[in-house]
């Protein structure tokens, strides 16, 4: 998948994605997240679940491989446990 593609006069970046866990495109969904794209880092600032879904390690899997497909060599996220809140850095 191409990050930077040019139509006509325009270079076009893909800097912000937006991402929905659903099963087909235009149904409700249960997560979404707002990944942002900095070099070859892919920043997940924000990851909401409906009810108790949670964040699977199949979900994660799949978020590697979407960073991986536009040429990111590190994912970073902010963990809350208990209150407290740390970032975590993987080379992916």
């Amino acid at each position: 998948m191409q990050r930077q593609f040019r139509i006509g006069d325009w270079v076009f970046e893909v800097t912000q994605v937006k991402a929905r866990k659903v099963k087909a495109y235009g149904e409700p969904f249960t997560s979404i997240a707002t990944l942002n794209l900095s070099g070859s880092v892919n920043h997940i600032d924000g990851l909401l679940a409906k009810n108790e879904t949670t964040f699977s390690r199949q979900d994660f899997k799949d978020h590697v491989q979407f960073a991986q497909q536009m040429q990111c060599d590190t994912v970073k996220y902010t963990r809350y446990h208990n209150g407290k809140s740390r970032e975590v850095t993987l080379n992916v």
